[in-house]
């Protein structure tokens, strides 16, 4: 079997448990800060819904100014392209199996890649108490 893509970068990180939806915005920021690559340079992106409101409080959180300060960012990461994020349905639609969704998130994306012929998606899940995932990855 040929490989779908490889993991470029990854980050686990954590934010005050009252914002326990919020943690993605943390881990993708380290994710674009380790390979010096910005929030548009995905063309696939993949943010887990734990619940329909998380992933619009990680869009605001990223591209307001305010918000980001509160998340811990020095400045905004930019806007997200709906056209771009859970292009093929999220959690709600697919499913979210506790243990299993970030294989599920990271293999959506990788056949989105292949599928689009695109070469980065960006990949991030919200975990309980206040953590966050994001991983970027790279079409083989």
């Amino acid at each position: 079997w040929a490989p779908l893509g490889r993991l470029v970068e990854y980050a686990y990180t954590g934010c005050d448990p009252k914002r326990m939806g919020l943690g993605p915005v943390r881990a993708m920021d380290a994710v674009l800060r380790r390979t010096n690559l910005k929030l548009s340079d995905a063309e696939v992106i993949e943010i887990n819904e734990a619940f329909a409101a998380q992933v619009l409080a990680v869009m605001k959180a990223v591209q307001d100014p305010g918000c980001a300060r509160r998340c811990g960012l020095d400045e905004p990461l930019g806007e997200i392209d709906p056209a771009k994020l859970n292009a093929r349905g999220g959690a709600i639609a697919l499913g979210h199996p506790v243990g299993a969704t970030g294989a599920r998130l990271v293999l959506n994306a990788l056949h989105q890649l292949r599928d689009a012929n695109a070469k980065r998606a960006l990949v991030s899940l919200c975990v309980g108490g206040g953590q966050g995932g994001a991983v970027m990855l790279e079409k083989m």
